[in-house]
């Protein structure tokens, strides 16, 4: 009878938990070391005075969600699943005041955004692919031109990557949209051929918050999860490798990094000086994240809420409009995201945005805030290459799972790498 492996991950974000519950299905035993003394990773729902509030991701979008779906799926949760309508408002600053985005054809001829929306989308048609590499940035340039890169196209990257366009590659950050140009010669061409398809494409979240699929994988997972360990190093014993904290030290057959890309580089270090200069070059943005509650109704729009373009030049990403997602015994939840984490004054800035935004004159009920220092990689150019060439050089037995790997920064995307890797290790 062949010995049941011991799986050695470290991390326990939605990537490393991910594996841990695919290895547990493949009937190994599983040993997860977490360096903060909760799961989750960016993942966390918070619960104040009876009413959860999402401190990291919350809203999936259902045709780019099915790995999420899956997992929620197979932990039991489909029946909490929330879903919004996919034609809810949303919103975009530009100079100075929220417009609508428009989301049907009508809106397309009515508004001074849904006109330049369909100048830039009857030039693109036109637009030859191109085959190299090139930044998102200059992507949107020479799909869209200026003026439609400049706000809708830079306000959709922001929000997902909160970083600078000009240095971020398009064929690692938007694969789809990349082969989209490719396969049909045109993105517009590739949505109205992907349209015919008629997928989903409302939004979903959980009724208990994100928090509940983490429980539930904390759950099921074969094995323990031991916190506020913090590796230092790691060795190999012969065909095993021996992880090192402050205080004790962990073996198993096999090694998972779950872990963000510039703790990899420091483990790797003695074993690929390349390997280690490929991770700390991938550069990371902080967040953020304030929900602001209000005891009364003070939100005159309807919708998920608004982006906002670099161009604007504020430190505010985007607001979500929470209310209505989850139960709640509030009037008003909204979730503020922005730039950094060094933000003086940040309840007086908060009330200063929404004075300006939203209309909102009165002080919220309360401000709780997250700050999430190197929250979300930024993949760089030539992002996909290096990453391939890492995965070539690791050593025998050990594996990476998470956000800065092929597969993207989304929760989905997590998810089916994580699949991924913890398929190579049946």
């Amino acid at each position: 009878m062949e010995r049941k492996k011991r799986m050695l991950i470290l991390g326990s974000g939605i990537s490393g938990l991910t594996v841990a519950w695919e290895l547990t299905k493949q009937g190994h035993e599983c040993l997860v070391l977490e360096k903060e003394h909760r799961p989750g990773g960016c993942i966390y729902t918070e619960e104040l005075e009876g009413n959860l509030m999402e401190k990291g991701p919350r809203m999936f979008r259902t045709s780019h969600g099915e790995h999420l779906l899956a997992l929620i799926e197979e932990m039991g949760l489909s029946p909490s699943l929330q879903f919004s309508h996919a034609k809810a408002p949303r919103y975009l600053l530009a100079e100075g005041r929220l417009k609508p985005i428009p989301m049907r054809p009508l809106s397309c001829l009515t508004s001074s955004l849904g006109r330049q929306l369909l100048r830039s989308l009857w030039r693109e048609r036109n637009i030859p692919p191109y085959l190299g590499e090139e930044s998102v940035e200059e992507f949107g340039q020479r799909r869209f031109g200026s003026d439609m890169a400049e706000t809708l196209w830079d306000a959709f990257v922001t929000g997902i990557y909160g970083g600078d366009l000009q240095t971020l590659s398009m064929e690692a950050c938007f694969p789809r949209i990349k082969a989209m140009e490719q396969a049909y010669g045109s993105v517009v061409r590739g949505i109205f051929a992907l349209a015919k398809q008629k997928k989903d494409s409302s939004m979903f979240t959980l009724e208990k918050g994100m928090g509940s699929l983490v429980q539930a994988l904390v759950e099921k997972i074969q094995g323990p999860i031991l916190y506020g360990k913090k590796v230092t190093s790691c060795k190999q014993r012969g065909t095993r490798w021996e992880v090192m904290t402050p205080f004790e030290s962990f073996e198993g057959d096999e090694l998972i990094l779950a872990l963000p890309a510039y703790e990899v580089a420091n483990l790797l270090t003695p074993f690929s000086q390349e390997v280690a200069n490929l991770l700390t070059s991938i550069p990371y943005q902080s967040m953020t994240v304030a929900n602001v509650v209000f005891a009364e109704p003070v939100l005159s729009l309807k919708g998920l809420g608004y982006l906002i373009p670099h161009k604007e030049k504020e430190s505010l990403l985007g607001v979500l409009f929470d209310t209505g997602l989850c139960s709640s015994k509030i009037a008003t939840r909204l979730t503020m995201l922005l730039r950094g984490v060094d933000h003086p004054n940040l309840q007086e800035l908060l009330r200063d945005y929404l004075r300006r935004h939203l209309h909102i004159q009165c002080l919220p009920k309360r401000v709780s805030q997250r700050e999430m220092p190197k929250a979300l990689p930024q993949y760089p150019l030539h992002h996909k290459k290096n990453m391939q060439r890492v995965l070539e050089l690791l050593p025998r037995n050990l594996y990476l799972a998470g956000n800065y790997l092929e597969g993207g920064i989304s929760v989905n995307g997590c998810i089916q790498q994580a699949k991924e890797t913890a398929s190579r290790l049946r």
